[in-house]
């Protein structure tokens, strides 16, 4: 009777899992989204960027956030492409295009652009995180 009650639990279990290392995986993708504008108030400090150039760090996530959005959904990518991979190349997209703002004088039109394409990639983090964790539920 107990081998009977554990071979319902395993696939639960499995499911737990699942769900803890999507939820890892998106706390770490949203990291991305806030790093560059966490360390602002530093770069202000340490190179003469005005309001403008500061607040765009954000905006330009967001505006990529809106295209990446509109993107994904005139092409239908969240369905033609697996989630798991779809969620891993969105993530190593933006953490390149995250990374290679270092490479870049703050205030400058190529950081704008890396967290523009930071931006894109978000969205398609949290459909794929969505259509996975609708596999988890469903059954």
């Amino acid at each position: 009777m107990n081998d009977n009650i554990d071979k319902h639990d395993k696939p639960l279990e499995g499911k737990y899992r699942a769900l803890g290392i999507l939820a890892v995986c998106e706390v770490a993708a949203m990291a991305l989204w806030f790093s560059a504008s966490a360390v602002v108030p530093s770069m202000m400090a340490e190179y003469p960027l005005t309001a403008t150039q500061a607040s765009l760090f954000t905006s330009m996530v967001q505006a990529g956030f809106v295209i990446g959005t509109l993107t994904s959904a005139i092409f239908s990518l969240a369905d033609r492409i697996d989630p798991r991979r779809f969620f891993m190349a969105s993530a190593l997209i933006a953490a390149i295009a995250n990374a290679a703002i270092l490479l870049f004088e703050p205030g400058t039109a190529p950081v704008y652009a890396m967290r523009f394409i930071t931006g894109m990639t978000m969205f398609r983090q949290f459909d794929a995180a969505r259509i996975e964790l609708d596999k988890l539920t469903v059954e």
